[in-house]
């Protein structure tokens, strides 16, 4: 069984998505570069990071998750407030079992209830196949 929910990054959670986004994007990344992003980003209104997991529930692992960025957009001279989805990946071996679409579906519920009214992503081409689903 599969939970998502927002995280803070405490410590593990911290290591658990450094691990997993070196695992999904085949890339090293850094403490610092995960504060500066997702908890000291100037975008963030209260430097709470909003970060989304999928937690396997028998072993409290972050198995997938994705990011968001706010942003306020200016659209007609009405400002809204948007969030841009980042960093989405799902553990190789817990993909083609529908997590990724579980964590954007949960998170835009609970983005909505935050008062955000546009969530826009820039896909690649391992993200694309999910989102159009």
């Amino acid at each position: 069984m599969v939970t998502v929910q927002r995280i803070e990054l405490n410590k593990s959670e911290s290591e658990q998505v450094l691990e997993l986004l070196e695992i999904g994007f085949n890339e090293k990344f850094s403490l610092d570069w995960l504060v500066w992003k997702y908890i000291k980003n100037p975008l963030l209104k209260e430097n709470k990071p909003l970060v989304y997991a999928a937690i396997h529930e028998e072993s409290n692992k972050i198995i997938g998750l994705s990011s968001f960025v706010p942003y306020d957009i200016n659209i007609n001279d009405r400002i809204i407030s948007a969030v841009q989805a980042c960093d989405l990946v799902v553990h190789p071996s817990y993909r083609n079992k529908g997590i990724f679409t579980l964590i954007v579906q949960e998170a835009i519920k609970d983005l909505k209830k935050a008062g955000f009214k546009l969530v826009f992503v820039f896909p690649n081409f391992n993200s694309m196949p999910g989102l159009l689903k």
